[in-house]
């Protein structure tokens, strides 16, 4: 249906932000040619923040393509969790001891062009005039003990939160975000209308709502906070305009689905 949809808007690729143009918000498969479709250079880019290992989020493919440039390749510092380091650091050991060969052929040049460095989690971080901070999320990544990292970015007096697989909040996170209120607020709805566990590793519209309507009681959110929802998968069973119906249900028109190319 998507793909007989005159609506570009269906046509999604796997998610990623350009914060600007030094830092961006995961690197899956899709990144190198959204932005090219888009008109988004990755010439200045300075930093990746890895919200999880999921290989739609993070791909070795396009890090390594990212090295194949005529002007002096990007220098990068590439943000994850302390697991996601420790769990991809001990798979290249691995493949380094049974296979070096076929660990320079899957991942080249790229690692040697990149600074890795773990977050701790509700800690602020200083990556040029913005303020970031990770909180952790519900879902699970690859490796043993990673959670994903959602990010808030603090700028010029205004706050993003860009919540990619979180499932419902950890006690711990809604706390940290008391502290906060919210501008702009990105957030999943990766399994539409679907019924899952409350304890899923993403969101429905349901367990969104609650979502919502916690952050808004403790004052994280409010009636002047700009709300996208992200992260749509097929799963879901709903197109974009679909997925606007269903979020005007929960969220009184104040929340809108995004869609590939959209500029905040």
């Amino acid at each position: 249906a998507a793909l007989r949809s005159p609506d570009p808007r269906e046509k999604r690729c796997r998610s990623a932000a350009l914060l600007d143009d030094q830092t961006l918000i995961d690197c899956g498969p899709d990144v190198i040619s959204a932005c090219a479709r888009y008109g988004a250079s990755l010439e200045n880019l300075k930093r990746v923040l890895l919200t999880h290992s999921h290989s739609d989020h993070f791909s070795y493919v396009t890090l390594e393509n990212l090295q194949m440039c005529i002007t002096e390749a990007p220098r990068l510092e590439i943000y994850m969790s302390k697991a996601a380091l420790e769990g991809l650091q001990g798979y290249w050991s691995l493949l380094e001891e049974r296979d070096p060969v076929l660990r320079k052929k899957l991942y080249g040049r790229w690692p040697g062009y990149c600074t890795f460095i773990p977050m701790d989690p509700y800690t602020d971080y200083q990556m040029g005039d913005m303020t970031v901070s990770a909180v952790e999320g519900r879902h699970s990544g690859f490796y043993e003990g990673e959670n994903s990292l959602n990010y808030l970015i603090r700028k010029e007096g205004k706050t993003i939160f860009y919540g990619c697989d979180t499932g419902l909040f950890f006690p711990e996170s809604l706390e940290y975000l008391k502290n906060f209120r919210i501008d702009t607020l990105v957030i999943e709805f990766t399994f539409g209308k679907a019924t899952l566990p409350r304890d899923a590793k993403h969101l429905t519209l349901e367990t969104l709502r609650e979502t919502l309507e916690t952050l808004k009681a403790q004052g994280t959110i409010d009636s002047n906070t700009e709300i996208w929802a992200t992260h749509i998968g097929h799963k879901g069973g709903l197109l974009h305009e679909q997925c606007n119906e269903a979020l005007r249900s929960i969220w009184n028109g104040k929340i809108q689905a995004a869609y590939d190319g959209l500029r905040i």
